[in-house]
């Protein structure tokens, strides 16, 4: 068998369409080495640059080529987007599963809602064997009730939405509260740094963790919910290998001491929020999960009972992390969807609560029990930074990029980032 240098460097010379030998390679090497492994998912189902920066979770960095490493829950993962299909590494995990990889693809494949529960599928994909209805029969679904969502499907294939876990989710969230991308990817880190459980890398990833930090340093990320005209890019904080803290955790800090660390005003609503997680019955992690079980009105409503939370930040903890698949945050961006396609009426109008659960209505009655996932495609295809992935016609620049090969196009041609004054921030800014 060749040695763990001659493995690697397979891999590292090999073409996108060896990797899948690469990987195999790999994982024949034993236990020396932290192996690539399959999640046996096609693009067209999950596609990393379409789904990790846009604004769901703010855990991932890029890495690399069409990589990403981040943490999922007590684990530290690193993705690859291979020609069609995507590779993982777990790199760390939690001290009481440090030794244990069974659960490994089982819990990437969870996090990444590859097999989402719904009872409502729409019968038009009704299927005679028992298999899951897929990400591309939904597409079509809605391409095929939808002109706008049609034409621009094919540049944004595989954007599916994440199953976080709704503690972290939530959290997440209040820190987005009138902030910009850069910024709540920093607050987050430092929550997790500050009070969560540090995730100890393997013997065998160490050299893996030095080459992360080689490769963040000279692969700037743009995040997809985020416009490089209107929002600073700092340089983000190196990744932190934390997991993401529990709510006893959480309780250690104060208001004061989250305001120094630069939360603001949303310190007040991260120390009351846990507190009245704490003094719920059902401990509050576990009411928060049980809130998949419930319709989203209903969660909705549950989760603008805790501090700074309103529609906005309910609509996207439901829909990124309680199975609340139709739900419709709405920003600056779906407002400008909706005004432009589906309510013109609501031109010159504020946007208000009840305005709010309208927009939500019209997505519902026209994309079906999914609606969330649709609205996403639509939602990027409306940002400064993706239209040059569209042709003119459609709103873009007229270098628009090729679908065929989306995420190596994207890697020649990635607008370059310019550092301007923040003058309004672009996904985070409208109804908490």
């Amino acid at each position: 068998m060749a040695g763990n240098k001659d493995i690697s460097e397979i891999y590292m010379k090999s073409s996108p369409s060896s990797v899948k030998a690469a990987a195999k390679l790999l994982q024949l090497a034993g236990d020396n080495i932290v192996t690539w492994r399959t999640l046996s998912i096609s693009s067209k189902e999950l596609h990393l640059d379409y789904t990790l920066p846009t604004g769901q979770s703010f855990r991932w960095r890029r890495t690399g080529d069409i990589e990403y490493t981040g943490v999922i829950g007590n684990r530290v993962v690193k993705l690859r987007q291979d020609e069609d299909e995507v590779l993982y590494q777990v790199l760390a995990r939690g001290e009481e599963e440090i030794e244990c990889n069974s659960n490994d693809e089982s819990i990437i494949r969870e996090y990444f809602n590859l097999s989402p529960s719904t009872p409502e599928i729409p019968s038009s994909l009704s299927r005679c064997d028992s298999s899951p209805t897929t990400f591309s029969q939904l597409s079509e679904y809605w391409a095929a009730r939808d002109q706008r969502f049609a034409a621009v499907r094919t540049y944004f294939p595989g954007a599916r939405m994440l199953r976080q876990d709704p503690l972290e989710c939530l959290f997440s969230f209040i820190c987005s509260s009138n902030n910009n991308i850069s910024r709540i990817h920093s607050m987050v880190e430092k929550l997790c740094s500050t009070y969560g459980t540090p995730l100890l890398l393997s013997a065998s990833s160490d050299h893996g963790k030095r080459d992360l930090d080689a490769q963040a340093d000279s692969s700037p990320h743009t995040p997809l919910h985020s416009d490089d005209q209107d929002v600073t890019q700092d340089r983000q904080a190196p990744l932190s290998f934390y997991a993401f803290p529990n709510l006893d955790q959480l309780a250690v800090a104060t208001e004061e001491e989250l305001r120094n660390a630069g939360f603001g005003y949303r310190a007040k609503f991260i120390t009351g929020s846990v507190q009245a997680l704490r003094e719920r019955p059902e401990r509050g992690r576990e009411w928060l999960l049980s809130l998949r079980d419930v319709p989203y009105e209903e969660a909705a409503a549950a989760l603008c009972t805790l501090p700074g939370i309103g529609p906005k930040v309910a609509a996207c903890v439901s829909l990124f992390s309680l199975d609340k698949h139709n739900a419709i945050p709405v920003d600056t961006h779906v407002w400008d969807i909706a005004t432009k396609y589906y309510m013109p009426g609501l031109k010159g109008k504020s946007l208000t609560k009840n305005v709010h659960e309208q927009i939500q209505k019209v997505f519902e009655d026209r994309f079906g029990p999914f609606c969330g996932w649709a609205h996403n495609t639509l939602f990027m295809s409306e940002l400064a930074s993706q239209r040059q992935r569209l042709p003119e016609k459609l709103g873009g620049t007229t270098n628009a990029l090729s679908t065929k090969a989306p995420a190596v196009v994207a890697k020649k041609q990635q607008p370059s980032v310019k550092r301007r004054k923040i003058k309004q921030p672009e996904f985070f800014d409208d109804l908490n």
